[in-house]
């Protein structure tokens, strides 16, 4: 089955205050972190989980930023979209080889559902790899502001 994902669209990403700061600033970096598919920035497609996760992580200081994603086929850039069972195996491979820092897919952006949750309902994420998907990220054509979860 092809799996096909639209990037368009409002995305979500959880973090710190001072870290939602500099992503509404045009900041965003995606050679830091390290999630379901190793290295790079991840956004999501339900609001309410970034919050949870960013709560999550950091109680206190918990911030989301919302993300409008315009255009994506107008940006030039590569994606890369992977079934929940190819994400999955993914992720346990990235997981066995201690790669959740270091790994990359080679492409732009990865689409794929959170392997985390059930497949029935599995929300969708974006991992953005590389310097070209941070410049489109932080570039004027894609709105990013802190928002209230």
């Amino acid at each position: 089955m092809k799996v096909e994902y639209e990037i368009d669209g409002t995305w979500y990403h959880g973090g710190t205050h001072s870290s939602v700061t500099g992503i509404s600033a045009g900041k965003i970096s995606t050679n830091m972190g390290g999630g379901e598919l190793g290295i790079g920035f991840y956004i999501g497609n339900f609001g309410h989980l970034a919050s949870a996760w960013a709560k999550h992580k950091n109680r206190k200081d918990a911030a989301v930023a919302e993300i409008e994603i315009v255009d994506f086929k107008g940006s030039g850039l590569g994606k890369l979209e992977l079934s929940w069972l190819s994400a999955k195996e993914k992720y346990i491979n990235i997981r066995l080889t201690a790669a959740q820092r270091t790994f990359k897919f080679g492409k732009d952006v990865i689409a794929a559902p959170i392997v985390g949750k059930a497949i029935s309902c599995a929300p969708v994420q974006l991992k953005w790899e590389g310097s070209e998907s941070a410049t489109y990220l932080n570039s004027p054509s894609v709105a990013k502001v802190i928002t209230k979860l």
